[in-house]
This record gives C-alpha cells, sequence and structure tokens, in this order.
C-alpha cells in the first residue's frame, strides 16, 4: 500500500497528467467509436484535478508546518512554509526525515512518526532540529497516522510548531524559580538565624536586674522587631509552600485545629478569647490550617482595644446547595473602612494610611483558603456600623 496519489509530488503529478492526456489522444486514433467512454474519463480526471488542487491548496496555505511521511519514513510531500524553512535541501521529497529535519542518519530517538505508526494513535514531542542548515529550533511535531480502510498503516501526517519562544520562556521560569528558591532559602535559614541569636541576646539583657525603664523599653521594641522579621519569614516560606503546592491535603477537623489555637493565644496577658469547642467538622485542608486560624486570631487581637476580646465560632452553611463550614472570628477594635474591606487580603494594601504591620499575614490566609478551594471577607461585627469592630468570615468546604 502506498500514500494516495492525490498527497504526491507535485512534479510526479503533473507528469503523469500530461502522459495520462497523451495516452487518451492515441486512444482516440486508434478508437474513434469509443469517444463517450474516453469523454467520461477526461470529466473525471478533470474532477480529480480540481479535488486535488483544493487539497493541495489547503495543505499549502496552513500557516505551520505540514510533512507526509510513507512507513519507510521518507518524504512524501511538505508544504510551501517547509519549503522554504528548507530550501537548501530542494528536492526534499523521497529524502528520509531524520537527514532533512534532524540531520541524523539514524531515526530519532523519540520520533512522533515511528509511535504513531505503531501505536495508530496521535503522538507529539518537542525537538531540537535544524531550521534551514545553519541554526537549530526546538519544535513541537505531532504526528496523525494515515490508516487505511483495511486498518493497514500507510504513513503519518506530521504538524510542525516552532516552540523556541516557548521553551526558552520555560526556562528562563525555571530560572528564575530556582533564584527565588535560593533567595527564600538565604532568608529563612541565614537570616532567620541571624534573628534568632539578636533575639536570644535581647531575652538575655532583659533579664538583667540592673536594666533601666528606658532601656528596657527600648530593648523590648528590638525584640519585638526581630520577633515580627521572624513571622514574616516564617510566613513567607508557607507561603512558598502552598504556591508550589507542595503540601498533601488530607481530611482534618477545624474545630479541634481552632481549639489549639484559641490554647495558644488564651496564655496570652489581658486576652479573652471565646470560643465554645466543636468536633466533627472535618474539612479537606493541610498542616497550615492551624496557621490560618492563627493568623485571623492573631490579626484580631493586634487590632482589638486595649483589653483585647476575641469571639469565636464554627457552624454550618449552605452556599448553591453545597455544605460548607463557616469559621467566624471578631474583634472589639475599630473596624475596617469599606473602602479596604475587599483589599484588605491584598500584599499591596499596605503602606496605605489604614495599613498596619507587614501584611504578609492575611495575605497567607487568603492563598491557604483559596488552596483549600473555600472564601473569605470580612464585614462589620454590628452591621452598618464598623467601629464596634470587625468579623471575619472563612468557609470551607465540608467532607461528604
Amino acid at each position: 500500500m502506498s500514500i494516495h496519489p492525490a498527497l504526491s509530488d507535485d512534479g510526479n503529478r503533473e507528469k503523469g497528467r500530461e502522459d495520462f492526456f497523451r495516452t487518451l489522444d492515441s486512444l482516440r486514433e486508434k478508437y474513434p467509436t469509443a469517444t463517450g467512454d474516453l469523454e467520461k474519463l477526461i470529466l473525471y480526471e478533470n474532477n480529480l484535478w480540481e479535488s486535488r488542487r483544493f487539497l493541495v491548496n489547503i495543505f499549502d496555505n496552513f500557516r505551520e508546518g505540514i510533512d507526509i511521511i510513507d512507513k519507510d519514513l521518507k518524504i512524501v510531500q511538505i508544504n510551501r512554509v517547509l519549503n522554504l524553512i528548507y530550501k537548501d535541501s530542494i528536492p526534499i521529497t523521497g529524502k528520509l526525515c531524520h537527514q532533512v529535519f534532524a540531520g541524523r542518519d539514524e531515526p530519532c530517538e523519540q520520533c512522533p512518526s515511528l509511535m504513531a505508526m505503531k501505536d495508530k494513535a496521535i503522538h507529539s514531542v518537542v525537538m531540537l532540529l535544524f531550521e534551514g542548515t545553519e541554526r537549530k529550533a526546538w519544535v513541537r511535531i505531532t504526528a496523525f497516522p494515515i490508516i487505511d480502510i483495511d486498518g493497514n498503516v500507510l504513513g503519518t501526517i506530521e504538524h510542525s510548531r516552532n516552540v523556541t519562544e516557548d521553551v526558552n520562556a520555560e526556562k528562563a521560569l525555571c530560572d528564575s524559580k530556582t533564584q527565588v528558591e535560593l533567595y527564600l532559602d538565604l532568608m529563612g535559614h541565614d537570616i532567620n538565624n541571624l534573628n534568632q541569636i539578636g533575639m536570644g541576646f535581647l531575652e538575655l539583657a532583659l533579664n538583667s536586674p540592673s536594666l533601666d525603664e528606658n532601656s528596657r523599653s527600648m530593648m523590648s521594641k528590638s525584640l519585638m522587631a526581630f520577633e515580627n522579621s521572624s513571622r514574616l519569614i516564617d510566613n513567607v516560606r508557607k507561603l512558598q509552600k502552598v504556591r508550589s503546592g507542595e503540601l498533601c491535603q488530607k481530611e482534618m477537623d477545624a474545630g479541634r485545629i481552632l481549639a489549639d489555637v484559641c490554647r495558644l493565644y488564651a496564655n496570652r496577658h489581658g486576652v479573652k478569647i471565646n470560643y465554645k469547642p466543636v468536633e466533627g467538622a472535618t474539612v479537606m485542608a493541610n498542616e497550615l490550617l492551624f496557621d490560618l486560624f492563627s493568623n485571623l486570631v492573631g490579626n484580631a487581637i493586634k487590632h482589638s482595644n486595649d483589653i483585647p476580646v476575641v469571639d469565636i465560632g464554627l457552624d454550618t452553611w449552605s452556599l448553591k446547595s453545597e455544605k460548607y463550614y463557616r469559621i467566624v472570628v471578631e474583634d472589639n477594635g475599630p473596624g475596617i473602612p469599606d473602602e479596604i474591606k475587599t483589599l484588605i487580603f491584598n500584599r499591596q494594601l499596605q503602606g496605605g494610611p489604614q495599613a498596619k504591620g507587614s501584611g504578609m499575614g492575611l495575605y497567607l490566609v487568603r492563598a491557604l483558603v483559596e488552596d483549600f478551594h473555600g472564601l473569605v471577607w470580612v464585614e462589620d461585627r454590628i452591621p452598618g456600623d464598623r467601629r464596634k469592630g470587625s468579623r471575619f468570615v472563612v468557609l470551607l468546604p465540608a467532607v461528604r
């Protein structure tokens, strides 16, 4: 079996057409009474020729490379795009595809046409091929098997697309990712270790009985700055874990995690936390669920009045016929202006007149909630009166 002649080389096809009409002229002279049958043959040939021209026009006007390969990996036909790219290799038809396109004597290790003919399925690979005689380019080649009505493989149709820009962009992205990971590692280990050393010396100095109140106050503020720096570094590292998807999710009890967070903050002097423990609120999350709740509670304490009071609740919620668990964290602080409520979870908010802190905490909250396929927003604790405090609401899908 061979590739259909309608898709064979232009020159051979044109020569065959000329031979056909010469044969018809000869038959007219020998058998003048068979004119009707000969005219039918001419009509058939003209229709076939027009059909071929239609197919060739589609073939040649495709803006990317198209070639037809037989089962021996010989090039049967290429379109105009490939003719222009490989013009220095003309004539191309009849040559082996790996010799023309890859400059190889043997088939490519990941030849998509060989795989397509073997599996009778479409195969696609990205390969470094010659584009012309001098430069190379990254090309995605997709091979479509040509199968006759009896199930025999005749060859393949290959579609070639230059993806050099995509490959280079992906490489640049990988390089940038490597640099970011290097900076995160530097910040998360070296800088954080220096912070811990500084915090240790400050804590020793603060325990000195001979320290006057003014010096103690300045050292306390310095210690707080170190603690905030360490907390920021910790949040950045956690955010990187969320974005990279390296943490696996599992079933977790949101009520128990909330109880753990409450115990952590309840030991702080002057902080009152109201929470009635709830169990059985199972959600899909990872180990950073604790950090999600801790950031919300810590934010509520930081923005509360002189005597922080934080009310925490957990109940069920229905949204679009789906069951969620609603976690509510309320504070008694000065509240959040309406124009900032929609921006409060954005890192870019920091620097404005209402900004306070690094902004990474709530940014991490949003990232985690999105990773858990939930929703988060902030509203007035008392509807319509933002001066009475804020209410942060998190919805997490319930495990069925």
